[in-house]
C-alpha cells in the first residue's frame, strides 16, 4: 500500500552516541558493590565506544544476518 493515515510522532529517537555504562545505574552500583570500582573509568570508556552510532549499526546488522556456517 502506498498511503499513510497520519504522522507518527510518539517514537523515541534512535540510540546513538551515548555512554552505555554511564546510563546503567544498576551496573555501576554492582561494579562498586562487587569491589571493582577501580575499573569504573575503563568501563565508562568501553561504554562510550560501544554506544557510538556506528557500533550500534554493526550490532543491528549482525542481528539480521544468519551465521555463515
Amino acid at each position: 500500500m502506498g498511503w499513510t493515515t497520519h504522522e507518527v510522532t510518539n517514537q523515541v529517537p534512535d540510540l546513538a552516541d551515548y555512554n552505555l555504562y554511564g546510563v546503567d545505574t544498576v551496573l555501576q552500583e554492582a561494579v562498586v558493590r562487587e569491589g571493582a570500582g577501580q575499573a569504573a573509568q575503563a568501563l565508562s570508556g568501553y561504554g562510550r565506544k560501544l554506544g557510538q552510532a556506528a557500533i550500534i549499526a554493526l550490532a543491528a546488522r549482525a542481528d539480521r544476518l544468519p551465521p555463515p556456517f
